[in-house]
């Protein structure tokens, strides 16, 4: 019989008459095959998914840094300070 390990989904509460929320419950499922890291498979792609989410923002905000300072920087076509 294979291992079968408890990995935690989620939380669940539930209310009372009034509305309030009861203490949260977590809710399980069992799994068996885990990798070995821990995680099972789909925890890996989903942190592989989420890694490569964050790296394609941080480069679309470095890129529009970039753009913004080379707007930003003065150009050599200024003749003002030039002597006449």
């Amino acid at each position: 019989m294979k291992q079968k390990h408890l990995v935690q989904v989620g939380v669940t509460a539930m209310r009372t008459p009034d509305r309030k929320y009861l203490p949260s419950i977590p809710m399980y499922i069992y799994v068996e095959h885990l990798e070995k890291n821990g995680l099972t498979q789909f925890d890996n792609q989903a942190c592989a998914n989420v890694s490569g989410f964050f790296a394609d923002k941080r480069k679309e905000k470095k890129l529009k840094e970039q753009l913004k300072n080379e707007q930003e920087k003065p150009t050599n076509n200024d003749n003002s300070a030039l002597p006449s």
